[in-house]
C-alpha cells in the first residue's frame, strides 16, 4: 500500500473481515491461504489447515500470532517484501 501512495495512486480497495471479538482486519479470504500463511509454531500451512482456520471465528489476539508476511507468494513473483 506504501509502494502505491508512492507511485502516485489516489484509491487503495481491500477487503476486511472482522474477528470474533469485532475488530477489523485487512483479508481478501474469511481464511489464511496456505500459499504464504505461517502459523503460530513457524510451520507452513496446508490448504486443508488454511481453510479449517476461519478468521471470523477467532479473537484478534489469535489471528495476529500468524505471520502472513515472512513467506512469499509463489503467484506473485515480483512481490516486495515490506518492512515496518
Amino acid at each position: 500500500m506504501r509502494d502505491a501512495i508512492d507511485w502516485g495512486v489516489t484509491t487503495l480497495e481491500m477487503d476486511l473481515q472482522l474477528t470474533r471479538d469485532k475488530q477489523v482486519i485487512v483479508s481478501h479470504d474469511p481464511t489464511f491461504n496456505a500459499n504464504f500463511a505461517i502459523t503460530p509454531q513457524g510451520d507452513t500451512m496446508t490448504v486443508a489447515a488454511a481453510r479449517k482456520v476461519i478468521l471470523y471465528q477467532l479473537p484478534y489476539d489469535s489471528i495476529a500470532k500468524y505471520d502472513v508476511g515472512l513467506k512469499f507468494n509463489p503467484e506473485f513473483p515480483r512481490q516486495k517484501r515490506c518492512l515496518p
